[in-house]
């Protein structure tokens, strides 16, 4: 049965009379008509600059007056819907210039929102549409009486003119219906969009005055409202990136986003398996992070973050800051015997180094630029290639990008995000309905370097695999697919290694005990995570230091919402509406692919050194003690093989301290 207009879901309310310059529009048998002034179909609308309460106050709720003190502050409240205002609909294409809706908002714990921000929304259908559409809500005015300042919010719901005409053209003169699935609403003091409830279907029947087909008739108007299904869901987020690249360098990865939820086997049981997810993000790429195990750097590099190093004393053409005392190339590279037979190193991302086309020793060839100005860098801690092994949670890195907002200022993103940390943002929304039988296809390149190749600057594809057949929509069978090490889950589901523990307690919660856990995998992007090389200003030249430390730069997905999903039994088709609180979707930063390692080895010419000294000094020992101290050469031998018994034990060791000792000199051509 049909309810008339339940505010809470329990009360019943009758739409109020708006009284307007352009038309009065009264509400039929089921409300109180105050007197209304001479209609006018064209002109401004009038209910564009209606207060809230004036509105309100010509209603009645259960065929009481409406008294706003029947809903005044209550700390236990919830934010709601008081009433959705259908406006001056008509079926005449000439009548329908000021059709509108508007939504009354009660807000009984007098939150603070951010009402000018374009976030704020409303997601519903109207009538024949098969999904929801999220349209942006226009703040207009809200109560003003004393000691109840902001209990009640009004809001125009805006459409482009494409919008307004597909609902128009959906809508059925007779009955119109309109299924509100919640309303976003911005936090002022986080920047968040929270989500609220409305899970209601309203029902209007008749015609403002003037707009029926008798243009003389008094208002016909009036509201029913039910109940209506809507699925509640709370995504959580992962991310996969195959052990190796995927084929267009060697530090860029594909990375395969993914959320995964519970939907109620009830819903199941009654509509069939999921089969599409009608979803929308914003996608946005970060500008390149630093991670470093430097402890020195970082803490010199910290006093330059968000600074424009071209504006700092000291640089040059943007870099090279001696002050500063370290810069970093990401996958810095060596080329002998090129350009003339001079060595070349080419790299790719770059942080303190000048902005200058390239020398005759320094080039860019690889995917990246200047780095300038860096805004974030990470400690990956003491230790021996602490960065190699580093991974930077999704949470940690949301917790980074908040600050910005704070930090570095100036336009925001979303309402909570300096737009200065991206390298670009898109400029929509993407809005996509995929499909169960929508698959995804990742590259894993594994790339090796041979001894000779590391000569000459060289590579060669060591291995390669391609994973097709990826399903976008998969129900996860927790006896079979959690099974095994977090290792093989991982690659079983495409979901990061480190997320396995987190979805298998999502699918062992109680809450979720009568539910299918789905993944839903939608977008693939490019994951670039290069090796840096710090370089240390020695007080004469720049000499290399350790290569402990990357570059990282992905693509994030903010706002990210289910709008709704289909169910397919098999013979039909049935969309539910979805409500949910819009997330980041913020991957880890993980290493990069390839890494070489810091921890001193011994060098090919220190074993040369070596044995070249032994050499010699057996030599000399035996023009000494042999030939001119006349001890027979029995005594040699004995002297070599003592030395060769000690190269067995020691030899590693000595030719390792050979290594430390002129590797700065032999290891690295120093530049000023």
């Amino acid at each position: 049965m049909k309810k008339f207009l339940k505010v809470h879901f329990q009360r019943l309310i009758s739409l109020f009379v708006f009284i307007m310059l352009c038309v009065a529009m009264v509400l039929g048998s089921h409300s109180t008509a105050p007197v209304a002034y001479a209609d006018t179909l064209i002109g401004d609308v009038q209910m564009d600059s209606s207060n809230v309460m004036d509105d309100l106050q010509s209603s009645t709720v259960d065929g009481e007056a409406f008294d706003f003190r029947d809903y005044a502050f209550d700390e236990q409240g919830e934010t709601n819907v008081f009433a959705l205002a259908e406006y001056c609909y008509s079926f005449y294409s000439n009548l329908q210039g000021n059709y509108g809706l508007y939504v009354y908002v009660h807000n009984p714990r007098g939150l603070t929102f951010n009402l000018n921000s374009t976030r704020n929304a409303i997601q519903l259908r109207a009538g024949e549409q098969e999904h929801s559409v999220k349209y942006m809500l226009l703040y207009l005015n809200q109560c003003e009486i004393p000691n109840y300042e902001g209990l009640f919010l009004k809001f125009k719901v805006y459409m482009t003119g494409e919008q307004k005409a597909d609902i128009l053209a959906s809508l059925n003169s007779t009955e119109r219906i309109y299924d509100v699935t919640e309303i976003e609403l911005v936090t002022a003091s986080t920047g968040e969009a929270e989500n609220y409830q409305v899970s209601t279907k309203y029902f209007y029947t008749g015609y403002a005055a003037g707009y029926g087909s008798d243009p003389n008739a008094d208002s016909t108007l009036d509201i029913d409202s039910e109940q209506a299904d809507t699925l509640h869901l709370k995504p959580q987020y992962t991310a996969y990136r195959p052990e190796g690249t995927n084929g267009k360098n060697d530090y860029t990865q594909d990375s395969l986003h993914s959320v995964y939820f519970a939907v109620p086997n009830d819903f199941i049981e009654l509509f069939g398996e999921m089969s599409a997810v009608h979803a929308r993000w914003l996608d946005a790429v970060l500008k390149p992070m630093l991670v470093t195990g430097n402890q020195a750097a970082y803490n010199a590099i910290r006093n330059y973050l968000g600074v424009d190093l071209n504006t700092v004393d000291g640089n040059s053409h943007g870099g090279k800051i001696k002050d500063m005392g370290y810069l970093y190339l990401g996958d810095l590279t060596q080329k002998p015997f090129a350009d003339g037979g001079y060595d070349q190193w080419w790299y790719g991302y770059s942080y303190n180094f000048p902005d200058v086309p390239p020398s005759s020793m320094f080039a860019h060839e690889y995917y990246g630029d200047v780095v300038n100005p860096l805004y974030y860098i990470f400690n990956s801690g003491d230790g021996v290639d602490s960065a190699d092994n580093y991974t930077i949670s999704s949470e940690d890195l949301i917790a980074a990008l908040k600050t910005s907002k704070d930090v570095y200022g100036g336009e925001l993103v979303n309402d909570k995000y300096s737009r200065t940390i991206f390298e670009s943002v898109a400029d929509t929304f993407t809005e996509v309905n995929i499909e169960r039988e929508t698959e995804y296809a990742l590259t894993s390149e594994i790339i090796s370097q041979t001894w000779w190749e590391k000569l000459w600057g060289n590579s060669h594809v060591e291995s390669s695999a391609k994973f097709d057949g990826i399903q976008a929509i998969y129900p996860i069978d927790q006896e079979t697919d959690l099974q095994g090490t977090d290792d093989e889950i991982s690659q079983r589901l495409y979901v990061s290694a480190g997320d396995v523990q987190d979805l298998k307690d999502f699918c062992a919660d109680p809450e979720n005990a009568e539910c299918t856990v789905y993944l839903f995998r939608y977008q693939t992007s490019d994951y670039i995570s290069q090796e840096a090389t710090c370089l240390e200003w020695n007080g004469r030249s720049w000499v290399q230091g350790d290569s402990n430390a990357y570059f990282f730069q992905e693509t994030v997905n903010l706002d990210f919402d289910i709008i709704d999903v289909t169910f397919s039994n098999g013979k039909v088709d049935t969309v539910i509406p979805v409500a949910m609180k819009p997330i980041d979707v913020v991957p880890a930063a993980t290493p990069p692919v390839h890494t070489e390692s810091d921890a001193i080895t011994p060098a090919w010419w220190a074993y040369v050194i070596l044995v070249v000294g032994e050499v010699l000094i057996l030599w000399l020992l035996q023009i000494l003690l042999v030939k001119l101290c006349g001890l027979p050469n029995w005594v040699m031998l004995i002297l070599i093989a003592v030395t060769v018994v000690l190269d067995i034990f020691f030899i590693q060791t000595w030719a390792l301290s050979i290594t430390e000792w002129l590797d700065p000199y032999l290891g690295w051509l120093s530049f000023k």
